[in-house]
């Protein structure tokens, strides 16, 4: 190695050490190493430096992070908000997590489904977790229309993360009793509890405005769990939701 190269090598070295207990992008990387004078060309030097002085470790495709590796379990949902960001302007969680963060669940599951506006892809993370992105769309019976500008709507922030977004309580529900209509992993115990939790407090304005584009198997499982646990006000509306926003579409269980 040159002398040139070596104070070029040994600056980028001292300037990622200074990004330290951080996510970095392969991009914001390659910035750094062009800025102290390096070449896009020899990027592949640049990160296998870094790896040398155990300061890097991949934690997917193109993101990487800057620190001790034994951190990266704490560190799982940044680096789920840090790849959204490589992927999309802001993404939602979907299926049972979605419910899961409303009981405060943040524990990391071995797949997380996103919503995007336009990206589907599967992505796997350093200890073998994958992210799955996925479009949204209605039901046959609306078209099959894209729904993501639509749920936007239905979504809030959350001041740890730029770029993840987290359904509103009543279509977080909708997206754990999809699952479970679907027999997957959502367990019935949390939507139980939920409920119980918030059968009075939910905005059935919510359920009014989807119901006629996705959901109407979720709400028909809504009003039967509704009527078993004696929801009497909820099971009057999802019925009334059901017969008017729903085409009066019911399904049994």
């Amino acid at each position: 190695m040159s002398k040139n190269n070596k104070i070029i090598s040994n600056i980028f070295v001292k300037k990622i050490s200074e990004k330290w207990n951080s996510l970095m992008t392969k991009s914001e990387i390659e910035k750094i190493w062009i800025r102290v004078g390096g070449s896009s060309s020899r990027l592949s030097f640049a990160l296998g430096l870094l790896k040398n002085h155990e300061l890097l470790t991949r934690v997917a495709k193109d993101c990487y992070y800057i620190g001790d590796a034994k951190n990266l379990d704490f560190l799982y949902w940044k680096i789920v908000d840090k790849i959204v960001g490589l992927y999309a302007s802001f993404a939602i969680i979907a299926w049972e997590k979605a419910l899961e963060w409303q009981m405060m669940n943040q524990m990391p599951p071995e797949k997380l489904v996103i919503f995007t506006q336009d990206f589907s892809a599967r992505i796997r993370l350093f200890d073998n977790r994958e992210i799955h992105f996925r479009t949204i769309s209605a039901g046959e019976r609306s078209g099959g229309k894209n729904l993501f500008s639509m749920l936007k709507k239905f979504v809030q922030k959350h001041e740890n993360f730029k770029n993840l977004r987290f359904f509103l309580k009543e279509i977080s529900l909708l997206e754990a009793l999809s699952m479970h209509e679907k027999n997957a992993w959502t367990n019935e115990v949390l939507i139980l509890q939920f409920l119980q939790r918030y059968h009075e407090k939910l905005d059935t304005d919510i359920f009014s405005q989807i119901a006629k584009y996705r959901y109407i198997r979720a709400l028909n499982r809504l009003r039967a769990i509704a009527k078993e646990q004696n929801f009497q006000k909820l099971y009057e509306k999802i019925l009334e939701i059901i017969k008017k926003d729903g085409a009066g579409c019911f399904v049994s269980f």
